[in-house]
């Protein structure tokens, strides 16, 4: 006893499954972000042995306080005129 199905169901199926379908790829998507953004975080923060136990965000920090001193030097110089 198979019932067959209009094409005007068939197709509201086909709608309402695909919808189901994406809401479940939605929360899938915001578990990647946060693991994702978990692992940025740790490895950013994480002490590096080789760089006196400084974190990635502590050698940039430095990185650019050393650029800017060189910048900040330089302009405090006289003008050759």
């Amino acid at each position: 006893m198979s019932k067959k199905l209009t094409m005007k169901q068939s197709s509201l199926l086909c709608e309402e499954l695909n919808k189901m379908k994406y809401k479940q790829q939605g929360g899938q998507a915001l578990v990647e972000y946060v693991v994702g953004v978990t692992m940025l975080v740790a490895i950013l923060f994480t002490p590096m042995p080789n760089a006196g136990g400084k974190n990635a965000v502590e050698l940039l920090n430095d990185a650019f306080k050393k650029n800017y001193r060189g910048y900040e030097y330089v302009m405090s110089q006289p003008s050759g005129e």
